[in-house]
Formats: C-alpha cells, sequence, structure tokens
C-alpha cells in the first residue's frame, strides 16, 4: 500500500492567481501521475494541514492594549479557522491509514489536521 504526502493544486484552486506555490503545486501534479497512471496501486494520499512548527517566535506577539499574546498569519479577518497540524501526531494517520486499508481507503485523500485555530475576528 503507497501512501503519499500530497498538497492542493494552489495555482488550479486559484485559478491561476497564485501561481508561484511550487512545493504544493509539485506534490499535487504527482499526485495526478500516481491516480492516472498507476490505476492498480493500492494508494491513499495523505494531506496534512499547517504545520504548527511553522510558526516562528516572529508571529507570536503580545497585544500592546490588552497583554494577550496572539499569532499574526496572513489569513482574511472573516476566516473560519486555520486546520492546524502537529508533525508529532503524522503516525496517527498513517496508522489509521494502514489499518484500514482493505476498507478501500485507495485513492483517497486523507486530511490531515490536530485541531482548528478560529480567529476571534472571524468567531
Amino acid at each position: 500500500h503507497y501512501i503519499f504526502s500530497s498538497l492542493y493544486n494552489i495555482k488550479e484552486r486559484s485559478g491561476g492567481t497564485v501561481s508561484k506555490m511550487h512545493h504544493f503545486n509539485s506534490k499535487a501534479e504527482l499526485e495526478s501521475y500516481i491516480r492516472t497512471s498507476l490505476p492498480n496501486l493500492p494508494n491513499t494520499f495523505f494531506l496534512p494541514s499547517f504545520y504548527t512548527s511553522n510558526i516562528s517566535g516572529k508571529q507570536i506577539c503580545p497585544d500592546s492594549s490588552t497583554g494577550v499574546y496572539t499569532c499574526a498569519l496572513p489569513v482574511p479577518r472573516d476566516n473560519a479557522g486555520i486546520p492546524m497540524f502537529d508533525v508529532r501526531d503524522t503516525d496517527k494517520f498513517i496508522k489509521g491509514i494502514l489499518l484500514n486499508h482493505e476498507k478501500d481507503v485507495r485513492a483517497r485523500r486523507i486530511l490531515g489536521a490536530t485541531e482548528l485555530q478560529v480567529s476571534e475576528r472571524g468567531a
């Protein structure tokens, strides 16, 4: 059973307006190749969400008026939430895929998120 870590094709999803997300797009193109060229290969595509480890100390700072720490990310104010993923939980998702490989998880996308961070402005 082949498990491939994939991502969405941002160029396609944005209608071409965001075209230089090569890391995302190349993974999506390889997933497409696997789906079309290797149709008999038992596989599952694992798409982890935003890694919590990608947040740097510079993005977390106290609000000057309240002293409450906030995390500044480039998302719209009306954002419904950001699915977050702790890379240390990868094994839980992969184990679930392997334990259920006979339940026809072939060519499915398993989205990996361990929590949903909701903006107070968007809540």
